[in-house]
């Protein structure tokens, strides 16, 4: 299964990724935490993931030097170091392609996911290979991301659902196609929406924007998002969600969300 899961910056995009990591990870076999800006720190404190760096020099890794690195651990946050985004994407796509070939259930999260599969530029095609063939029934792929139009369109419609929160950027809003809503929901700029809401996005029977919340000095405390897939919508306060780590900054294997 592939979900999306977007927002602006401060919105709480790797607040919701931990969420969902931890809610995830005694379902499977592995996680793999794709760490662009290394914010995950907590969830190697906690235990339930292996720190391993990634540096310019990974480019060099071939598919058997990760099943090697993957035999020698279990549960791993990838932590870009000095990297450029094009550095990035090639040392990780051969990662992509070992996981694939092995006989593992596996939650694999993509943060900032642009950087992995731009929409304008060139990627390795083991990324659009993980969105169409390889999560099949062992693997989960999260892809998260703060710039919902920067995100490579073929990736974004192989997501069975999403998670969306607020967004500014005009250009974003306007990727936000397939939804069966009101997109000027998702606009952080505003406060009401002037189009009719479903009844489950409204907030005490008002048509109201999502909401980030804060505390006296600013920080994000909690956000609203909205679920969607098949046969669900939601709006959703992840203010109601416990996870035990810090936080720092079909027939296919199903996903667990933190909110349910």
């Amino acid at each position: 299964m592939n979900t999306a899961v977007g927002a602006k910056t401060n919105w709480g995009k790797s607040y919701v990724a931990q969420g969902y990591t931890e809610r995830n990870a005694p379902e499977v076999d592995r996680v793999i935490m794709v760490d662009y800006k290394d914010e995950f720190s907590g969830l190697v404190e906690s235990g339930l993931l292996q720190r391993l760096t990634i540096p310019p020099g990974a480019t060099n890794l071939s598919v058997d030097d990760w099943h090697r690195i993957l035999d020698e651990s279990e549960s791993l946050q990838l932590a870009r170091s000095g990297c450029t985004d094009e550095q990035w994407r090639v040392a990780i796509a051969p990662l992509l392609v070992a996981l694939s070939q092995r006989d593992e259930t596996i939650f694999l999260v993509n943060d900032e996911a642009h950087r992995l599969a731009p929409q304008r530029g060139s990627y390795p095609e083991a990324y659009d290979t993980l969105a169409t063939t390889w999560h099949g029934d062992g693997m989960v792929v999260v892809w998260v991301t703060q710039r919902w139009a920067k995100l490579d369109e073929d990736i974004v419609s192989q997501c069975q659902s999403s998670l969306l929160g607020g967004f500014r950027s005009t250009n974003d809003l306007a990727k936000i196609e397939s939804v069966e809503y009101p997109v000027e929901v998702h606009q952080s700029s505003g406060s009401r929406v002037d189009y009719p809401l479903p009844e489950q996005l409204l907030v005490d029977g008002e048509p109201l924007t999502l909401r980030r919340f804060t505390d006296d000095a600013g920080h994000t405390i909690g956000s609203e998002w909205i679920y969607s897939d098949d046969t669900t919508l939601k709006r959703v306060d992840s203010r109601d969600w416990e996870m035990e780590a810090n936080h720092y900054g079909s027939d296919r294997k199903r996903i667990k969300h933190p909110f349910d």
